[in-house]
């Protein structure tokens, strides 16, 4: 089993070690992550919640448009705070408790450790389920029940969007010059925590004045 284990995530000359989150074996394995596991898991969820919100109503073109655009820009912004504020949140706070800080470094500061790890450039799917729920029933005190569905699926496909950036931005060798552009500003976050939380776009950095 341990042979196995190791050819799906190996240990290599170029990656001796890793970050160590977990004492565990098993939790420490939990937060291992194929970079294709959000798309297998969240595709059909988005393309059921849009099927349900067909079913629901009879939109128009401009209507869909409208609703798709308002689900992925509040995830941009979503996107934007959840980064700058609970990932980042030991930069602008002077925090003492030893539980807080492990529960940063657990949820994003292992990956500032080792930012090219493979294996931990998306997240794993129990935790961002968790979100989605809360975040759910959230919109679901402001955003009417009958439009809630398709809201929530275009949220998810910005979600999914930012997770596949995000490992591009690490992972790969963009061509073009927004992929480019995408990965310096990245890049640069990592050496300038307190800048650059936009990932999928830098719209709200230019907002908040962080580019």
């Amino acid at each position: 089993m341990e042979m196995l284990w190791n050819l799906i995530w190996p240990i290599t000359k170029d990656r001796p070690q890793r970050a160590r989150i977990f004492k565990s074996e098993l939790l420490e394995k939990g937060t291992f992550v194929h970079p294709l596991s959000p798309f297998l898991f969240w595709i059909p969820i988005i393309l059921f919640g849009f099927y349900r919100q067909s079913q629901a109503t009879d939109l128009s073109l401009l209507g869909w448009t409208l609703l798709v655009f308002s689900g992925v820009f509040v995830w941009t912004f979503a996107e934007y705070w959840i980064h700058r504020g609970p990932f980042h949140l030991d930069f602008y706070v002077k925090i003492k408790s030893p539980l807080v800080k492990r529960l940063i470094y657990i949820i994003h500061g292992n990956h500032h450790e080792d930012p090219a790890d493979p294996w931990r450039g998306v997240m794993p799917i129990i935790p961002a389920v968790a979100y989605a729920i809360l975040l759910y029933l959230l919109f679901s005190l402001f955003i009417p029940a009958i439009y809630l569905d398709g809201f929530m699926a275009a949220f998810l496909a910005g979600y999914l969007m930012y997770d596949g950036i995000h490992y591009y931005t690490h992972h790969g060798k963009p061509k073009n010059a927004i992929g480019k552009f995408l990965r310096r500003s990245h890049l640069i976050h990592h050496t300038h925590h307190d800048r650059r939380f936009g990932i999928s776009q830098p719209f709200w950095d230019y907002v908040f004045r962080t580019h």
